[in-house]
């Protein structure tokens, strides 16, 4: 993660075999926390990222047919990590992001134009905005982005002295409309205020969320407060829209008859993309 590249790993989902791909042009800086999006014209577009040391601010655009990679500085802002990035409607759209000193505001969203290479700004509609963050998750489901957790500033106020920054966790899931620009939050959250996990949308409808950490808080018998961060494992289901009566079948279905295997099951007429998600 910390050496310039000009190779990127391709894997092949069906197979589960990984490959190498080497690319050409401006070379991008070894890092992690990055963001990757891939448009329907056939481009990867990875924005920013951390080296450990450097936070970068370059937008790199490779062209998935000829491997051949531009880079586009955004000038006049410092570089940030652990953001998300979706593609929109010729927009590569920024949700969040950060450094150890200050995270990005969802009110205001910059997005790079797939069209020009130029970088634009997009402030949200909406009166009440989600805190900003990092280290969150981001989905794009239709014409929703769902962002849900993550990692935001806070500070210990010190009354005349001076106030204490410090990291916090978060639990919330939002909604931001496309069509319309604005932010809701949603009446559920996680169970477990959590960051640096990881997010997906299903087949069900339903999000996912894995991983993670958390802030573990404690006070020893002096009253002095411990802090640490615990890593996690928990998989956590959170339904946000409606399934379809399909998928409502199938888990009616299934949730009686799991006992059957999966060739008993196309025997009965069950579809097969159904079969194939339990094998």
């Amino acid at each position: 993660a910390v050496v310039s590249t000009q190779s990127t790993g391709i894997l092949d989902v069906k197979t589960l075999d990984w490959r190498t791909k080497t690319f050409s042009g401006d070379a991008i800086e070894g890092g992690y926390g990055h963001s990757i999006s891939i448009t329907d014209d056939g481009f990867l577009y990875l924005y920013g990222g951390c080296d450990g040391t450097f936070y970068f601010n370059s937008m790199n655009k490779i062209c998935l047919r000829t491997w051949n990679n531009k880079s586009f500085f955004r000038h006049n802002h410092t570089g940030k990590y652990r953001h998300e990035s979706i593609a929109h409607e010729g927009k590569i759209m920024i949700f969040g992001g950060g450094n150890p000193f200050a995270v990005d505001d969802l009110g205001i969203i910059p997005y790079f134009c797939t069209a020009t290479d130029t970088w634009q700004i997009l402030k949200a509609k909406s009166g009440h905005n989600p805190p900003g963050r990092m280290a969150h998750s981001c989905n794009k489901v239709n014409n929703h982005v769902i962002v849900t957790g993550g990692q935001v500033r806070k500070t210990i106020s010190q009354g005349t002295v001076f106030d204490i920054p410090y990291n916090d966790a978060l639990s919330d899931i939002w909604l931001f409309n496309l069509d319309t620009s604005c932010w809701s939050e949603l009446s559920v959250s996680l169970p477990q205020k959590v960051f640096f996990h990881s997010g997906a949308v299903g087949c069900d409808g339903n999000l996912y969320t894995f991983g993670g950490s958390k802030y573990v808080s404690w006070n020893t018998n002096e009253g002095i407060l411990q802090r640490i961060t615990k890593r996690m494992n928990n998989l956590y289901k959170v339904e946000i829209f409606v399934p379809t009566l399909i998928e409502l079948a199938w888990a009616a279905f299934y949730d009686k008859f799991d006992f059957l295997d999966s060739t008993e099951m196309l025997e009965l007429g069950i579809p097969e993309y159904f079969v194939k998600r339990i094998i």
